[in-house]
């Protein structure tokens, strides 16, 4: 978010209008996923319905208003051949990634959905510790990662003060409320805190979310099977035969 082709919000916008998450869950994740556009998903506290239909409807796919937000900003395809210049340069940019296969289908539904609106993407398989040590110091131009946590201080973990390496985006209003939620005992007064954190994220667009994935397990022939669904691990304290 500090390169200068992500300063300005309509860009980050169009980018977000850009994509179709439809694509993603089918065919990358064979269906074994939802789409997600809000900041957190329903298996983290601070879910709020309310955000993820404003973002649903702020940012389902819409190329030729993502054509238009980018215009506005001054990508303009001058030349004809597809791809938006400003001051005489192509939109263009790097997309990391580890080599999982399932992150490579993504990216290259991405590199497609986003070539429409005129934004040439390069993908760029990176070792997990080249990601790892590289990312802090901002050598990427975006990267498509993935988190899990159980709590929705993960937020600050993404964006607080001197903590955002991966998208470096940490301006003083998400800060300050993700420090008040921090520091806020009331549960749901921090519930209420996170859902204007999530609001704020969504008009900024500092990065967008693409979908929250699904574990399937099978079991058979046994009673009280549990999950803990952060971990994933089996809870087998209370399991019986039937």
């Amino acid at each position: 978010n500090k390169k200068p082709m992500f300063q300005d919000k309509r860009v980050r916008q169009a980018i977000a209008l850009g994509i179709n998450r439809d694509p993603l869950v089918e065919f990358a994740l064979e269906g074994y996923a939802k789409p997600l556009f809000g900041p957190l998903p329903q298996s983290i506290p601070g879910y709020s319905e309310k955000v993820e239909g404003e973002a649903a409807q702020k940012y389902t796919q819409n190329v030729e208003k993502a054509k238009l937000l980018l215009e506005e900003a001054g990508w303009k395809d001058t030349n004809g051949d597809g791809i938006v210049e400003k001051d005489g340069k192509p939109f263009s940019f790097e997309l990391w990634l580890s080599d999982e296969p399932v992150m490579q289908r993504i990216a290259q539904i991405l590199q497609g959905q986003l070539k429409e609106i005129g934004i040439l993407v390069n993908i760029s398989v990176q070792e997990p510790a080249a990601i790892t040590a590289n990312t802090p110091k901002g050598l990427h131009d975006a990267i498509l990662n993935m988190y899990g946590w159980s709590d929705p201080d993960i937020l600050y973990m993404l964006f607080g003060k001197g903590s955002s390496l991966r998208m470096h985006y940490e301006p003083e209003e998400l800060n300050n409320l993700l420090t008040k939620a921090r520091q806020t005992m009331d549960t749901d007064e921090r519930m209420k805190i996170y859902e204007q954190a999530q609001q704020f994220l969504v008009e900024e667009s500092p990065w967008v979310p693409l979908f929250v994935r699904e574990n399937v397990t099978a079991y058979r022939d046994i009673n009280g099977f549990k999950q803990n669904p952060y971990s994933q691990s089996i809870i087998f304290n209370d399991i019986t035969s039937k």
